[in-house]
């Protein structure tokens, strides 16, 4: 609408005046949303790039036809987002695909915007340099499928700029509409990455996921999150899918319910749609979590904590209290590696010439399911993720804590 305006402004310039005015007066509440307090996107990356791109392209216009954006790129959280977009891109270039969003990532405008606008080139790492070079290289011819506002990178793309420090871990704050914690052992290729969410499973593009996690280590993702449905196919046979209350048909999807996240069940129960996922500490090599809310009133307390361990190791610890005798607690976690249950009661997970070990505190023997099997036909195949699960009783005392350590080989 604004560059609509700016394009019929010597014809209209009262109508193009009362564009724009609308646009500056009313962007902040949407940013607010976005980006406060500290540049999480509530929905995650992918979404991220499709709001992202269009507010830098708002503030482009706006700082070329006016010299200023009015205020807008000094919204709180606006000026590090890039950050939550550095962040969530791990080791192998893939996102932390939370919400309704895909694996996959490409060049982005925004973050080449971004990058120039608020002086920091780290934004446009090596990461994103090499998404923007093989997507140059590769020609495509556009049109509908191509990426529409990457041209106007040009206008943008500067030469690297000085390095800077850049720090390991990412903390949204738990201010933020869905927060979450990223953790980086360093910043190699090979490095140990975590992404953890919280948040409630009625969020906006919401993931009944609280408490969830992905995670690589040596250039591999092991512990994955599917992402997003088909939303076209989905709708047709579940018209209930934008409802986020408990008992929506939302939930009982592979990919959006329950059953294909990183978390903890009880009694194979879902979550509860209105409990928010909440952090208690992040530092640079551990995050806290209070998961209370999503499991009551089977649980008194649940908290996850999430440490990265010396030689790019991980370990999760929960810890569930005011359990009734004999409920049963499942720990649960899809891969799309190939996992192999050991006799001394350790996983082993392989892709290729790696592997990695999970080790458990408990004795329950492991169980691996294929995603296919617990889908619905009309559901988007997931033809190499396994699901692997343990499961546990809750003793007289009504207390259960489990360790699982990730430890490469």
């Amino acid at each position: 609408m604004v560059a609509g305006a700016l394009c019929v402004v010597e014809l209209e310039p009262e109508l193009a005046e009362k564009t724009v005015k609308r646009a500056v007066e009313n962007l902040p509440r949407s940013m607010k949303a976005s980006y406060f307090p500290n540049g999480t996107y509530p929905e995650g990356p992918m979404y991220w790039g499709y709001g992202t791109e269009f507010t830098a392209v708002l503030l482009g216009l706006l700082d070329a036809g006016f010299g200023e954006d009015f205020g807008l790129s000094a919204q709180s959280g606006f000026s590090q987002t890039g950050d939550f977009i550095r962040a969530t891109t791990g080791p192998t270039g893939k996102p932390f695909n939370y919400a309704d969003c895909s694996l996959g990532r490409g060049p982005s405008f925004a973050v080449v915007y971004l990058a120039e606008k608020f002086n920091r080139p780290d934004w446009f790492d090596g990461v994103e340099r090499n998404l923007f070079q093989n997507y140059a290289k590769a020609r495509p011819e556009g049109g509908r499928t191509g990426n529409r506002l990457l041209p106007l990178s040009l206008l943008y793309l500067r030469e690297s700029g000085e390095a800077r420090s850049v720090p390991l871990s990412y903390y949204s704050g738990d201010k933020a509409l869905v927060p979450i914690a990223v953790l980086r052992s360093d910043q190699t290729a090979n490095a140990a990455w975590v992404g953890l969410k919280g948040g409630a499973p009625s969020g906006p593009h919401g993931h009944m996921d609280g408490g969830s996690f992905v995670f690589e280590t040596g250039g591999y993702r092991w512990a994955v999150d599917l992402g997003m449905e088909n939303y076209t196919k989905i709708e047709a046979a579940i018209p209930d899918l934008w409802d986020s209350r408990q008992e929506s048909g939302r939930w009982k999807l592979f990919r959006l319910g329950p059953e294909s996240h990183n978390i903890l069940r009880i009694d194979g129960a879902p979550q509860n749609v209105k409990g928010k996922a909440r952090f208690t500490e992040c530092t640079d090599v551990s995050a806290k979590m209070d998961l209370t809310a999503l499991y009551t009133p089977a649980a008194r307390r649940v908290t996850r904590r999430v440490t990265l361990l010396p030689g790019r190791a991980l370990e999760i610890r929960d810890r569930l209290t005011g359990l009734a005798p004999g409920v049963s607690v499942s720990w649960q976690m899809c891969t799309e590696s190939g996992p192999e249950a050991l006799p001394d009661g350790s996983l082993r997970l392989r892709h290729g010439k790696k592997s990695l070990i999970l080790k458990k505190n408990h004795p329950g023997a492991w169980k691996i399911v294929p995603a296919e099997e617990l889908r619905k036909p009309f559901e988007s195949p997931n033809p190499r993720a396994k699901m692997v699960s343990f499961e546990t009783e809750s003793p007289e005392s009504g207390t259960i804590e489990l360790v699982v350590h990730f430890l490469p080989e």
